[in-house]
C-alpha cells in the first residue's frame, strides 16, 4: 500500500485584515528617534512583547530596519518559532501590560541563521524585493505614523520544544533609515534703513526666492550666494545631512569702496585727498564715498594729481612711481 504524506511549510505569511489577541506581556519599550545612524538594541525572550514608538517628525523616514541575532541553540529550533509584528495596538501599551489586541502585519518563521534582517517601509516608500538578499525579509504592507506603536514578538508554533529555549535571549537592533534629504532654512538680515533694498539669492548657482525657504535639498554640500548693488557679496557653503534642518543666518553689510596706498614714505612729501592733507603709510586703507575724487602728491616743487570715480563696492589702490632716465653721449 502506498502512503501519501503531505507536508505544509510556511516561509512568509502576512495577515492584516483583522484584529487579533496578542498573547504575552510587554517587557521592553523603545522610543526611536528619526535620526540617521542611531541604533536601538534590546533583548527579548520567547513570548515576550516589545513595543516600539517613533518620533512625530518622520518627514524623511524611509524605513525601519530590524536586525535579529539569535543563538546557535535557537537557530537549531528555528522552524519551531515565528516572528510577528503588530500595528494598531489597543489599549495603550505599557510595560508588564497584558491583554492587547492588534493587526498583524508581518509573520515569518525564523530564518535558519544567526543573523537576519527585516525591513519595514514607512508611508509610501517601498523596498525592492529584487534587492533583498538571503536573511533579509520585507514587510509588504505600508506602515503609517499613526499605526505606531507597533509590537514585536517571537512566538513558538511547535509543541514539545525544550524548556531552556524559553530562557534564551534574542537580540533586536532597530535602526531608522532616512531619505538622503534635509532642509535648508535661510534668514537674511539687512541693516536698519535698508530693509527694502533688493537682493538676489543663488542656491547652487540657481536663483531662488528668499520667501521659498525652508527648502528640501538632497544631502551634501550646497552653495549660497547673495548679490546686491547695496550690500557686500556673501558666499556660504552649507552641509545638508539626512533628516536634519540646517539654519543659516546672514547679516548683510552695506557695501563700501576703499582706497589703499602702495607708496613708500618719502621725507617732505605730502598727499592730499579731495584737497585735504592726509597722513599716509604703506598699506593704509581709507573708506571712500561713491563718486568723483582727486588725489594729489606734492614733493617740493613737484606736483602730480589724478581724478578718479569710485563705484560702490569697488576697491582702489594708489601707487606712485618715480623714474630716472640716464643717457650716454
Amino acid at each position: 500500500m502506498i502512503k501519501k504524506i503531505y507536508c505544509l511549510m510556511f516561509i512568509f505569511v502576512s495577515f492584516y485584515a483583522y484584529t487579533e489577541d496578542i498573547m504575552g506581556s510587554i517587557s521592553r519599550e523603545v522610543q526611536i528617534r528619526t535620526v540617521q545612524d542611531i541604533e536601538y538594541d534590546f533583548e527579548l525572550k520567547i513570548d515576550e512583547l516589545a513595543v516600539i514608538y517613533i518620533d512625530d517628525d518622520v518627514q524623511f523616514l524611509k524605513s525601519i530596519n530590524i536586525e535579529l541575532n539569535i543563538s546557535d541553540t535557537m537557530k537549531n529550533y528555528a522552524d519551531g518559532f515565528i516572528i510577528c509584528i503588530y500595528k494598531n495596538i489597543s489599549p495603550e501599551p505599557h510595560v508588564n501590560g497584558r491583554g492587547f489586541t492588534g493587526t498583524r502585519i508581518f509573520m515569518s518563521s525564523l530564518p535558519y541563521m544567526n543573523r537576519s534582517f527585516i525591513t519595514i517601509p514607512i508611508g509610501s516608500n517601498e523596498y525592492d524585493s529584487n534587492e533583498l538578499t538571503s536573511g533579509v525579509l520585507g514587510v509588504t504592507e505600508h506602515i503609517e505614523v499613526y499605526h505606531f506603536p507597533i509590537i514585536v514578538q517571537i512566538q513558538p508554533v511547535m509543541k514539545g520544544l525544550p524548556e531552556f529555549l524559553f530562557n534564551d535571549l534574542a537580540l533586536f537592533t532597530f535602526k531608522p533609515e532616512l531619505e538622503r534629504k534635509g532642509i535648508l532654512n535661510l534668514n537674511v538680515n539687512k541693516p536698519d534703513g535698508y530693509e527694502d533694498s533688493e537682493i538676489t539669492v543663488l542656491l547652487d548657482e540657481e536663483q531662488v526666492n528668499l520667501a521659498s525657504f525652508p527648502i528640501v535639498l538632497r544631502s551634501g554640500i550646497h552653495s549660497i550666494k547673495i548679490l546686491s548693488d547695496v550690500f557686500s557679496e556673501e558666499n556660504i557653503s552649507v552641509a545638508i545631512t539626512p533628516g536634519n534642518t540646517e539654519n543659516v543666518e546672514v547679516n548683510l553689510e552695506k557695501s563700501i569702496s576703499t582706497l589703499t596706498f602702495n607708496i613708500e614714505p618719502l621725507e617732505g612729501a605730502s598727499i592730499f585727498l579731495d584737497g585735504e592733507k592726509i597722513d599716509v603709510y604703506q598699506g593704509q586703507r581709507i573708506v571712500l564715498t561713491t563718486g568723483e575724487h582727486t588725489i594729489r602728491f606734492k614733493l617740493g616743487n613737484y606736483n602730480v594729481s589724478k581724478r578718479f570715480t569710485t563705484v560702490l563696492g569697488s576697491n582702489y589702490e594708489i601707487s606712485l612711481f618715480f623714474d630716472m632716465d640716464i643717457k650716454e653721449d
